[in-house]
């Protein structure tokens, strides 16, 4: 009967601490903010991206209401 070699355990990095599984889990992912405008919003939306950091650590979904007759 063959033997079975034991499970290696992972060397530990000094300096490193271990991550949570909370914070494993939420590897990768970032807040995703919705904003709505009707369709005079345009400045809004304008304002709004000139006042936030260059890398605000999210990812924005503009949606825009037009006027009647409007197409894109």
């Amino acid at each position: 009967m063959a033997r079975k070699k034991p499970a290696l355990k992972p060397k530990s990095t000094p300096g490193l601490t271990e991550q949570t599984e909370t914070e494993s889990s939420n590897h990768g992912q970032f807040p995703v903010v919705g904003v709505g405008a009707s369709a005079g919003g345009l400045e809004a939306f304008t304002q709004l991206f000139k006042n936030l950091p260059a890398d605000p650590g999210m990812a924005f979904v503009l949606v825009q209401h037009l006027a009647s007759g409007q197409y894109l």
